[in-house]
């Protein structure tokens, strides 16, 4: 890993999307509503991982 001191914010959220595989659900989930800064990756990052989760439990869950 490299560090890089004085990226802008564009640059760094563009190469963390960029990062991202174009066929993975969480990359379509941060186009789907438009991330441009770096501070709007964490949140967006969260909600997708517990809308995951509630999905994944629910559906791994033997019906009673």
């Amino acid at each position: 890993m490299a560090l890089i001191y004085n990226c802008s914010d564009d640059v760094a959220t563009t190469t963390f999307i960029l990062g991202l595989q174009t066929d993975n659900s969480f990359y379509k989930y941060m186009e789907k509503y438009d991330v441009t800064n770096m501070k709007d990756i964490l949140p967006r990052s969260q909600k997708y991982i517990q809308l995951k989760e509630v999905t994944q439990n629910s559906t791994s869950q033997p019906p009673k």
